[in-house]
């Protein structure tokens, strides 16, 4: 009770409010997962407008997520009574100009990336309706999929970037493999206390066989002289990762190092993407 007395006596500052809760994505993983495919996809090609605008949309669309579920009440109803005005001008400011660049890019991109945005258009549609229906986005199911649907973004950008069909689906293929690692991980990190730790056995088991199925497939590509086999090592960085995490994952005061190491995973993986021979 006196704690509850002093707590209710602190001035509104140091209580941290709903009113001082970002309107932006708090799920900075799924930033990541959208983030580097995209330059991956870029970076490999010759950057079209067309592309440029479709990715930007999709970044304007992601931001706007959060705003979204406000306006919806899926934050709670007090929530978006202190916070619903700002959430709507948000939400305004960040799909009005991605419709618009979103029109654009349909209109200017090449017919194969015209087609393939259907892609990631449909993987979002399930993830949308449990976002809008309030059932919860921390399941493991969902994760995944969040993860598949965002790295396929890359495929329409990068098929009018010039890469060829085959070089795409590998590009979106390896960062859905590599950020669904990524997911079993952190996720085996925060709740090895809530499920025993038999999730962290599980991202070992993963981390290795996927670490064997990357050495495998690029040696046995190779030696039948196929170079789109080099991107299959690409992977490789998230593989140690996972494994170094479940195998010492750090304390509940050092779980920034989740992030850490998930993005250095991205950095090497990005520039083995950039740099082999596929």
């Amino acid at each position: 009770m006196a704690e509850s007395s002093t707590e209710s006596t602190q001035p509104a500052a140091s209580r941290r409010p709903r009113n001082e809760r970002s309107l932006y994505p708090r799920e900075h993983g799924a930033s990541m997962e959208l983030l580097f495919p995209l330059l991956s996809a870029f970076a490999l090609g010759a950057p079209t407008l067309a592309g440029i605008a479709l990715a930007i949309s999709v970044i304007l669309v992601f931001v706007s997520h959060e705003a979204v579920l406000v306006l919806l009440g899926r934050r709670g109803e007090a929530f978006r009574r202190e916070r619903g005005a700002e959430a709507r001008r948000m939400v305004l400011a960040m799909l009005i100009p991605a419709s618009l660049l979103g029109l654009g890019a349909l209109l200017w991109l090449s017919s194969a990336a015209r087609l393939a945005v259907i892609v990631p258009f449909v993987l979002a549609i399930p993830a949308w309706i449990v976002a809008l229906r309030g059932e919860s986005q921390r399941t493991l199911p969902v994760e995944l999929w969040v993860g598949t649907a965002l790295a396929s973004v890359a495929l329409p950008v990068a098929l009018d970037a010039g890469l060829s069909p085959e070089r795409a689906i590998a590009l979106v293929l390896v960062w859905a493999v590599s950020h669904g690692l990524g997911t079993v991980a952190a996720r085996a990190v925060l709740y090895r206390a809530k499920d025993g730790g038999r999730g962290l056995v599980v991202a070992r088991v993963a981390s290795l066989v996927l670490a064997l199925v990357c050495v495998g497939t690029t040696v046995a590509g190779t030696s039948m002289g196929s170079s789109l086999a080099w991107v299959a090592i690409t992977p490789l960085p998230w593989a140690i990762c996972a494994l170094y995490l479940a195998s010492r994952p750090p304390p509940p005061t050092r779980m920034s190092a989740i992030g850490y190491g998930l993005v250095g995973a991205s950095l090497v993986s990005t520039a083995l993407v950039l740099g082999l021979p596929w």
